[in-house]
């Protein structure tokens, strides 16, 4: 029930559309009547009362369509709700001047806090609840006690605040509803940050609600937290509508717009609704949207386990696994990472991802033993570029682990891939322009014929941003490829004529038979050239014996 009386011609700084707290109560009975049912109809209020300001028609009454009738009721039976919109739904509008200006009206003491990606985004969200306040009848309106550029404070206690997307820009206040505009426009450090320190507090309540609503824009922490919705992995009620859900967008309006956008891309992120890689991946965007990351059944930060291995047992031997090894310095920029694979049966499987971007080679090396001993003494492939020869050498002298991959430098064909001791021989495989291409080439080809089971988020978010780069490939700046290079250098391998001697299984072969020629944006040479297949070299086969090595678990002390 409002405290004050709107009768008084004098309003806050002079602005008679703002009321004073000190005024006196002064309601009809019809007035008092609508006054109660607006505070339990909250659908009656919006469609009777709220007003805004269109681009095109001035001040004009806001009538809700169904679609924005079913966001708002998720609103109110749900305390995580994320929702995906089109463009030019009305999605700010609904959300701002609606919902949350009923919010602040009738109930007391209550604090909304409007987050965006950027500072002055929320300040325009803010404006625009301030415009649709200032345009309601007297009546349901509540005294004026702040009204700056990014607070507002009502008599009865209820305040909207407007900031950035940020942990720190709220630390320290409570709010009972967090609303996060066009979250999928937040850088993904901002993001994951901010969910990591403000979502614990949140979840420990058992009122706040979050309410996050964007349109998509690639794969990030929105994409994450979209999917997980519509598996039921979290408890966010998910709500999609693309631009068939607004009544006056028809066959002309689409074809309109198809047409000024210019890019299907774009008309299938900012109308459809889909979420899209950039431009010009190494994979397709129509088989990155078919991609599903997965939970993993272990889960130590840096470590990710999805599939358990599989040991010798009376039911069969052990599985044979692959770990490829991208090593980074250490010093917080690229990563270190170790992928590791089931290559025993087809389609291979990604089971376990080591990701760290502050750990030394030294220190890398052992936590790549205990990992790769504990899939059954996988076999393993380091990129030596730079430090990843460092993990190679001690994983080798210091640490004894034997099932390390050789390459072998051929004089005309390049390295390739051949166990034992030889004078051209190394402890792992040096990127080159010519390896890079095969081992993409192969790694779409996998990906194209379903060849290879990719189930770890970062290794997936990563591939949305692999995109060409004159002859070659490499990460959008500023996200990160060193997952998809563990997934190029398993491309690599299993180009190799030599690499059916180690799994039993010529994936080589498959492929070559599936295969059909790819157009690539980019050309280069790809790896399905029979006759230029190199000769099978494998020295003492003994070596890469798994079934007499010892089997361990891993060292707790490494995560």
């Amino acid at each position: 029930m409002p405290k004050n009386s709107f009768n008084s011609t004098a309003g806050y700084n002079g602005n008679q559309n703002l009321p004073l707290p000190s005024t006196q109560i002064s309601l009809t009975e019809e007035e008092l009547k609508e006054y109660i049912r607006c505070k339990n109809d909250v659908f009656h209020f919006i469609n009777t009362y709220v007003r805004i300001v269109h681009v095109d028609h001035g001040i004009v009454p806001f009538k809700m369509w169904p679609f924005q009738e079913e966001i708002v009721r998720s609103f109110e039976e749900n305390r995580f709700v994320i929702c995906k919109l089109a463009r030019q739904s009305g999605k700010s509008t609904v959300v701002v001047c609606g919902y949350f200006l009923w919010y602040i009206l009738f109930h007391e003491t209550v604090s909304v806090a409007i987050l965006a990606n950027k500072e002055s985004t929320s300040i325009q969200l803010l404006d625009r609840l301030k415009q649709s306040y200032e345009l309601l009848p007297m009546f349901l309106k509540q005294g004026v006690e702040k009204w700056d550029q990014k607070l507002i404070k009502l008599s009865n206690g209820a305040r909207v605040r407007a900031e950035s997307t940020s942990a720190s820009a709220i630390r320290g206040d409570s709010f009972n509803i967090l609303f996060l505009d066009e979250f999928a426009f937040v850088p993904e450090n901002i993001a994951s940050d901010f969910m990591t320190s403000v979502f614990p507090t949140i979840s420990s309540g058992k009122t706040t609600k979050l309410f996050i609503v964007s349109t998509p824009n690639g794969y990030n922490l929105f994409w994450r937290i979209w999917n997980d919705a519509e598996e039921k992995r979290n408890t966010y009620k998910a709500v999609g509508f693309d631009w068939r859900a607004v009544p006056d967008h028809d066959a002309e309006w689409e074809e309109n717009m198809r047409r000024n956008l210019g890019s299907e891309m774009a008309w299938a992120q900012e109308f459809e609704c889909s979420f899209q890689g950039s431009s010009n991946t190494l994979i397709p965007a129509r088989k990155l949207e078919t991609m599903s990351y997965a939970t993993p059944i272990d889960d130590r930060g840096n470590f990710k386990i999805y599939t358990k291995p599989v040991r010798a047992n009376e039911e069969g031997p052990a599985h044979i696994y692959i770990a490829t090894i991208d090593v980074s310095q250490g010093h917080d920029l690229d990563y270190s990472v170790m992928c590791v694979f089931d290559v025993s049966v087809s389609p291979f499987r990604q089971v376990a991802v080591y990701r760290q971007n502050n750990i030394s080679p030294q220190l890398f090396a052992p936590i790549v033993r205990d990992v790769c001993q504990m899939y059954c003494n996988a076999f393993v492939l380091v990129e030596i570029n730079d430090v990843g020869i460092t993990v190679a050498d001690m994983l080798y002298s210091e640490l004894e682990y034997e099932n390390l991959l050789y390459i072998r430098a051929h004089p005309k064909r390049g390295q390739m891939l051949g166990g034992g001791f030889h004078p051209k021989s190394r402890l792992g495989l040096k990127m080159t322009g010519a390896v890079k291409r095969v081992g993409c080439s192969a790694l779409r080809a996998m990906v194209e014929k379903d060849q290879l089971m990719i189930v770890d988020y970062d290794t997936i978010r990563e591939l949305s941003t692999f995109v060409a780069k004159g002859p070659s490939w490499e990460a959008e700046p500023p996200a990160h490829d060193d997952c998809v290079m563990t997934l190029v250098l398993l491309g690599w391998l299993t180009s190799q004529a030599g690499f059916e001697n180690y799994v039993g299984l010529s994936m080589r072969k498959m492929l070559m038979n599936q295969y059909q020629p790819v157009t690539l944006d980019t050309p280069f040479e790809g790896i399905f050239d029979p006759n230029g297949a190199p000769e099978t070299i494998v020295d003492d086969g003994a070596v890469w014996d798994v079934g007499n090595m010892r089997d361990s678990e891993i060292s707790d002390k490494f995560w």
